[in-house]
């Protein structure tokens, strides 16, 4: 009777194949979490839009009811700002509710999330106040008055009264303390092919280093 005995596995062999595999799981869950973190992202982590003198101009990927906008804050009075301020579509929202709901995302989003430009309001463009800021977002007018129907964020330089609400507004004022927002939704950025190609060839090395651990 022949009995066949198997050559003892090398201690070494061994040590590398289980580093290698701990260095294909580190980059799974490396590649996971980038994916994690491009499709879910953080619902209170919206960009600063910044100038050259660090005054903020805008914000990218504020959050509205799982629809990420970019706004832009523009100084000058309404007609010079939005196009005329005459005509519904000049506005990017057009009822209280939806100006609101933008107010507050923007509020809590940016301006809450950041101590600088919270407690100094004449570090926004558009407002050269140094006690207060607001943010108009204009989604009608009154052609009778005239005046215009818009939902801002009023922000407070001492950062414990900030508020959102409805204000009526002159469309040819300059006002020292308002700035408007122009509000865009935020261009969806493809996955590059090489991603999914890394993620794919990851999975893989994972159903390879299995079977072999199966066999």
């Amino acid at each position: 009777m022949n009995i066949f005995v198997s050559a003892p596995r090398s201690l070494a062999g061994y040590f590398f194949a289980q580093s290698i595999r701990i260095s294909i799981n580190r980059s799974i869950r490396a590649f996971l979490a980038a994916m994690i973190l491009m499709f879910a992202g953080n619902a209170n982590a919206a960009s600063y839009v910044l100038d050259a003198g660090n005054q903020l101009i805008g914000a990218n990927g504020v959050d509205v009811g799982g629809t990420l906008y970019n706004v832009v804050f523009e100084d000058g009075n309404c007609v010079t700002v939005l196009n005329g301020c005459d005509e519904l579509t000049d506005f990017d929202f057009f009822d209280t509710s939806t100006a609101l709901q933008v107010s507050d995302a923007l509020l809590t989003q940016v301006f809450s999330n950041n101590d600088l430009y919270d407690e100094m309001p004449e570090l926004t463009r558009g407002c050269v106040a140094t006690d207060r800021c607001a943010i108009a977002t204009v989604y009608g007018f009154d052609t009778i008055l005239p005046s215009l129907f818009s939902g801002v964020i009023v922000n407070f330089e001492d950062a414990l009264g900030d508020f959102t609400t409805t204000l009526g507004l002159s469309p040819t004022f300059d006002y020292n303390y308002v700035s408007y927002a122009r509000w865009e939704v935020a261009a969806v950025v493809p996955i590059p092919a090489a991603v999914w190609l890394f993620g794919t060839a990851l999975i893989g090395l994972i159903g390879f280093g299995k079977r072999r651990k199966i066999a």
